[in-house]
């Protein structure tokens, strides 16, 4: 958060690059399987999530997907 000038209120800094409204991709679909081998390893889905560089809840919620479609779960 960055105070305005003028008014001296807070307002969002944007990302540069990145438009509103565009989803922010950080991990592609052919890292899915990745994502969920290492989750069948042991791993915790906070290290996943660390090591994607995305949040805990993403990495939980893509793998769910992911066994989901594929007829897993």
């Amino acid at each position: 958060m960055v105070r305005n000038v003028r008014s001296g209120r807070k307002c969002k800094v944007r990302i540069p690059g990145h438009k509103k409204g565009e989803p922010r991709v950080k991990v592609s679909r052919e890292d899915y399987p990745k994502l969920v081998a290492m989750a069948d390893a042991g791993h915790f889905y906070s290290e996943i999530a660390r090591e994607f560089g995305i949040c805990r809840d993403t990495a939980a919620r893509i793998i769910r997907t992911w066994r989901r479609e594929n007829g897993i779960m």
